[in-house]
């Protein structure tokens, strides 16, 4: 749908597909090059890319996504059928249906007042916490498979609200090692949910918590006691027990995804940067008051 999008952007207008880089100025479009009618037809549950009017598209030479969009480029009709994702394999039906819960979550706990957006991923969360996992078990389950894509329309209105730290970091990694974006989002969610929840408003993070635990089961959230409170689900188990791995290596080794000749030198870049971080504050002179 993204490659669609990029092509009604420019087949008319011949206009350079960057210059519809959300960051830049808006290219004027007459009458005369206007752009043609587009019709969005999802064949996974995950992106919710069939609701907007942006496309992701990823710069080969520069190694990045970019956000493309033009306000008036906007999906004339939209045909959401389950059918069409009755033959998804369990794998890409786990790794879509992580990328519309992640949707979902973070349209969710990202500042700001907006009930419209709220609501549909609260309802989002609901119909995936019934159906990701019977998706993936039972792959010609319509009524999962009709949960899941309607789970996934509802996720993508919920982050026109934003989206947060998951998308962030997974847009890059994804732009750089070419790894499957709801892959890479399950990797990446656990560890941002325990830094986001300690300092999200209290009653965000406390339906938050009570729609993880009604997704993964209260024996699958692990809950850690912060300010005396229950306030975050660090670990989700149900994500191994849909094959998702816990980090980029084993993604590669069970997967092929992210190569690891490239994610090494990163790796070690990293480490040894934590090391510097380390040694400085550790030596760092503390300045007492007078």
């Amino acid at each position: 749908m993204d490659g669609g999008k990029s092509i009604c952007l420019t087949v008319n207008s011949e206009t350079p597909l960057w210059d519809f880089e959300f960051e830049q100025p808006v290219p004027k479009i007459t009458k005369e090059n206007a752009f043609p009618k587009i019709i969005t037809i999802p064949t996974t549950a995950g992106t919710g890319a069939e609701t907007e009017i942006t496309a992701m598209v990823t710069h080969l030479e520069k190694g990045m996504k970019f956000c493309i969009w033009h306000p008036d480029v906007r999906p004339i009709f939209t045909l959401v059928d389950p059918e069409l994702t009755l033959e998804l394999p369990p794998k890409l039906t786990a790794w879509t249906g992580v990328d519309a819960l992640v949707h979902s979550i973070e349209g969710y706990c990202v500042p700001g007042f907006h009930p419209l957006c709220d609501g549909a991923a609260l309802e989002s969360l609901n119909l995936i916490s019934k159906s990701l996992i019977l998706a993936v078990e039972e792959p010609n389950n319509l009524l999962a498979r009709g949960a899941m894509i309607i789970g996934s329309y509802l996720g993508g209105i919920s982050f026109l609200k934003g989206l947060g730290n998951v998308h962030s970091i997974s847009h890059m990694v994804g732009a750089e090692f070419n790894t499957h974006h709801g892959l890479t989002n399950a990797i990446v969610l656990p560890p941002v949910l325990h830094f986001n929840l300690p300092g999200m408003d209290e009653s965000n993070a406390d339906f938050l918590i009570l729609s993880l635990i009604g997704i993964f089961g209260g024996t699958a959230a692990i809950l850690f006691i912060y300010s005396y409170r229950l306030i975050a689900a660090s670990k989700i188990a149900v994500f191994e027990y849909l094959a998702i791995p816990s980090s980029f290596i084993l993604a590669w080794i069970f997967f092929g995804e992210a190569p690891f000749d490239q994610l090494f030198p990163g790796v070690l870049l990293i480490v040894f940067a934590g090391m510097i971080i380390i040694w400085r504050d550790k030596n760092k002179k503390i300045n007492k008051p007078n």
